[in-house]
């Protein structure tokens, strides 16, 4: 019997619930990183939350960078979690925990760009007027490739994603990862999303989205000292609430577009 799951956004919560109503059986979940933070931070504090996480035999997350540590906070709460890695391109996750599964392979290329070949690849996109699709996916040797804008490196069989080649902005001919800033911003406990905005000088030059009003001079002294002089946001902008998708994810485009129509 399928169970409902009554929020209208994701909540918690409301996911606790409803799997305490799943029957007994063996379960697995997929969710994003974003979702599986609040499920922690939940059962960090809720002893009926951290056992209906403990009915899934696994976890998968996926879709976007995961946070350090959450993987073992999710741990220490005795909650199985495996790190997927895919698109809709691959129809989901082939590579778990860095490791490719079933008949998937990895390699590497020009300039650090991860390309992944699976018997679940897709063919191409939809309705495409032919320009994305043929640069996306190629055959060789029998197999297809599909060419994808993350960059990463494999170790003793191991994937590592690093980055995306579509958040790396050049400003004044240096090349700067907004993936990069976004990370030493997390680490530093500033909830805070790297964008750029477009300048007839420089070309490309960060900014930095936020909820809540930064101290800007400390930000960029951090960013300076972690990340580079280049990667030092010029532009800050304060919303209510970050743009976010349905899968509650960050809205890059939307991050974007605030940028670019607001001044510093």
């Amino acid at each position: 019997m399928p169970v409902e799951f009554t929020a209208a956004r994701f909540d918690a919560a409301e996911f606790c619930r409803a799997v305490r109503e799943l029957h007994d059986d063996t379960w697995f979940t997929a969710l994003v990183p974003a979702q599986l933070v609040r499920l922690v931070e939940f059962a960090e504090t809720d002893t009926d939350a951290r056992d209906a996480l403990r009915r899934f035999e696994r976890i998968l997350v996926g879709g976007q960078a995961i946070p350090d540590g959450l993987v073992d906070r999710a741990n220490e709460l005795g909650v199985r979690v495996t790190k997927t890695y895919g698109s809709a391109e691959t129809a989901g996750g082939v590579v778990y925990d860095g490791t490719p599964i079933g008949d998937t392979e990895v390699r590497i290329v020009s300039d650090g760009q991860i390309e992944l070949s699976t018997s679940s690849l897709a063919l191409g996109y939809l309705d495409d007027s032919g320009m994305i699709t043929p640069w996306s996916f190629s055959t060789e040797d029998g197999r297809r490739w599909w060419h994808t804008t993350d960059i990463g490196a494999v170790n003793d069989g191991v994937l590592t994603v690093l980055g995306r080649t579509d958040d790396v902005i050049v400003t004044g001919g240096i090349k700067v990862s907004l993936g990069d800033v976004d990370r030493v911003l997390e680490a530093a406990g500033v909830n805070a999303v790297a964008s750029w905005f477009a300048d007839d000088t420089w070309g490309q030059v960060p900014a930095l989205v936020s909820e809540t009003e930064l101290d800007r001079d400390a930000v960029r002294d951090l960013i300076e000292r972690e990340v580079s002089t280049e990667a030092r946001p010029y532009r800050f902008v304060t919303v209510p609430e970050l743009p976010r998708l349905s899968s509650g994810k960050i809205d890059r485009r939307a991050v974007h577009g605030l940028v670019a129509n607001v001044e510093s």
